[in-house]
């Protein structure tokens, strides 16, 4: 009994509280929003328990996986990479077990008996586990074009495979997650500057989409004044963001940090804007 609580208070004070924490509060966020479904209707009680069920079985399980050696996971990919990846491309396949929500045109779960699965979700984990794995492999050469590339080309994988399947949300999440992890390992801000242009680039093209699908929406005429005022703002957007980016490269060449100099390039910039 005494060993056994003196193993328990070693795995507290190695638990990543934080990510405990978070973790914790991302279930509880679910479990709420599950319960409001269920109180309007939308789920049943029996969807909800098996909801509410899986989020603590989750809670658990990160809890268990916070005692294992990541390394040892991530230099395992080959094990169960094939299994996840597998399991994932056979919901591209039109086997009984795909199972399609109704009204849906997402094919990513798969039914296997009485339960269903997102094969995603396991893909997620491997796709994790992976990415940390290179990014541990080449964490002396970051600042290589050709490692960023190959980097790159990880991330996009596992984006694109996920995104065929019809589950863009699920899509978004693998993008997070891979932005969030090549961040926090340490890239070159040249690539970071190159990352976040990129974002803004698309930012402004799905701010023209909008504009025109509003217009077409209202039924609006497209005149000479109104494609003039889309060219202003284009203009307007790529023109702030030449003059933040300068801001932050002057700021990094006076020897600042990446956060400080992002920071001021925008309180700098603000005003010119």
């Amino acid at each position: 009994m005494a060993e056994g609580g003196k193993r328990l208070r070693g795995s507290f004070r190695r638990l990543d509280k934080t990510l405990a924490l978070l973790t914790a509060a991302a279930v509880l966020f679910g479990c709420l929003i599950q319960y409001s479904e269920y109180r309007a209707g939308f789920v049943t009680r029996r969807a909800l328990l098996t909801q509410l069920m899986t989020a603590g079985a989750g809670f658990i399980l990160m809890l268990l996986m916070s005692e294992l050696d990541y390394r040892r996971l991530a230099a395992g990919w080959k094990f169960h990479l094939p299994v996840t990846l597998g399991l994932t491309l056979l919901t591209f396949t039109n086997l009984p077990v795909v199972y399609r929500p109704e009204g849906s045109d997402d094919s990513a779960w798969l039914r296997l008996g009485p339960f269903s699965v997102q094969p995603g979700e396991f893909f997620k984990f491997s796709f994790i586990l992976t990415l940390a794995w290179h990014l541990d492999r080449v964490s002396d050469r970051l600042d290589h074009p050709r490692e960023v590339l190959l980097l790159c080309l990880h991330g996009a994988a596992g984006c694109i495979l996920i995104f065929l399947q019809g589950d863009m949300g699920s899509a978004l999440i693998f993008f997070f997650i891979f932005a969030a992890m090549v961040f926090a390992s340490g890239i070159s801000w040249k690539y970071i500057a190159a990352g976040a242009g990129v974002i803004a680039v698309a930012a402004l093209a799905v701010n023209v989409v909008l504009i025109l699908g509003a217009m077409a929406a209202f039924g609006a005429t497209m005149t000479m004044p109104g494609i003039a005022g889309i060219i202003l703002t284009l203009g307007m957007a790529v023109d702030a963001n030449v003059l933040v980016f300068e801001r932050i490269r002057e700021e990094l060449n006076a020897g600042k940090t990446l956060a400080s100099a992002v920071n001021l390039g925008y309180e700098k910039a603000f005003s010119a804007v």
